[in-house]
């Protein structure tokens, strides 16, 4: 090799040292590698170059799609998150994201021009408590297909959710809603899907409805059989309080997240006073007066109703999006909660 090409690789491959990156030279110059998935610009790749799936590629100017590389909020495209793993118990470089209540929510993957790697699916958090959308490779899944929740499936790459358990295509639910295209129930269930108990859309049965006496889950349709107000009754999930029941006393139930050794997880399971009545936004002075339960400081110091949320549809008012709160407990065991926060 002529001595002037010796030092322009030689100068190459420092550069790329300095960055946390490795050249691989034989005599001619290959991909710079990398070991910090997402990370954008140094020190895992040189300027101008994100890493991705362990190479370093060019950046793309303006906001990433769905499932691309972030650093910050503002590198993604308008209404998404750049999702941190590790702060809800995953593991994984920044992406951004969106909550999520089945894999079909996360539709509209990365493209080749925003570091693709492989179609996103929806992801329930370890801590429980939020699923998001993220790359089926970051999260051990299949790549998916196109089969939808309930179909018959032979591999896991035969669902949209990259998931294929009993030789069906099993994915995530925040209401039976989810589950009618398969006649199927939204229940919790310790599935593939989740480390604990989430919810899944499994098949129909004859078995209690929301809010009759119970004794055990295995009675309920919904798998859930808690203490409300002195008794048990079946239990259904939610994604805000306005869909929750009210118990026969009259006392309505809010959408709070159940935290259990089995796992964590949206319910209506918790009983407020009659006449807590105060909507999403209303100025509260406690919990006691609002819908949810919550009333919390707003920008500006008063106290404001919010709720829990699934996705940004959830929140029913477009001043308000679904996003990731502080767990009102700091323990690792906590989840992070979901709730509708102002713009």
């Amino acid at each position: 090799m002529p001595p002037t090409r010796r030092r322009i690789v030689a100068a190459l491959a420092a550069i790329a040292a300095a960055a946390s990156c490795q050249v691989i030279v034989d005599g001619e110059l290959h991909a710079v590698h990398c070991v910090e998935d997402g990370a954008v610009g140094p020190p895992a790749c040189v300027a101008g170059s994100t890493c991705v799936e362990g190479v370093c590629v060019p950046s793309v100017e303006g906001p990433r799609r769905l499932g691309g590389p972030c650093a910050v909020e503002a590198d993604c495209e308008a209404g998404q998150i750049c999702l941190e793993p590790p702060s809800f118990g995953g593991s994984g470089g920044r992406t951004c994201s969106r909550p999520c209540c089945s894999s079909s929510d996360c539709d509209g993957a990365v493209d080749a021009a925003h570091g693709a790697r492989g179609d996103v699916v929806c992801w329930v958090a370890p801590l429980g408590g939020a699923s998001f959308c993220r790359p089926a490779a970051e999260v051990d899944r299949a790549a998916p297909g196109s089969g939808s929740v309930g179909t018959a499936c032979s591999a896991p790459s035969d669902c949209r959710s990259g998931l294929c358990e009993e030789a069906r295509c099993l994915d995530g639910c925040c209401s039976d809603a989810g589950c009618a295209v398969s006649g199927g129930a939204c229940r919790l269930a310790a599935t593939a899907l989740a480390q604990g108990s989430h919810w899944v859309c499994g098949s129909g049965s004859s078995r209690k409805p929301v809010l009759a006496p119970c004794a055990a889950d295995d009675e309920c349709s919904s798998s859930f059989c808690a203490p409300l107000g002195g008794r048990s009754f079946c239990v259904e999930p939610c994604c805000s309080s306005t869909t929750c029941a009210t118990l026969p006393d009259g006392s309505p139930l809010a959408c709070v997240e159940v935290v259990r050794a089995d796992g964590a997880f949206r319910a209506c399971a918790a009983v407020l006073p009659i006449g807590a009545a105060f909507g999403l936004g209303h100025e509260c002075a406690s919990g006691h007066e609002c819908r949810s339960g919550e009333c919390a400081a707003d920008a500006l110091g008063k106290g404001m109703c919010t709720d829990a949320c699934c996705t940004d549809a959830s929140c029913a008012d477009p001043a308000f999006v679904c996003r990731p709160a502080e767990a009102a407990d700091a323990g690792a065991s906590t989840p992070r909660a979901l709730r509708c926060q102002m713009k």
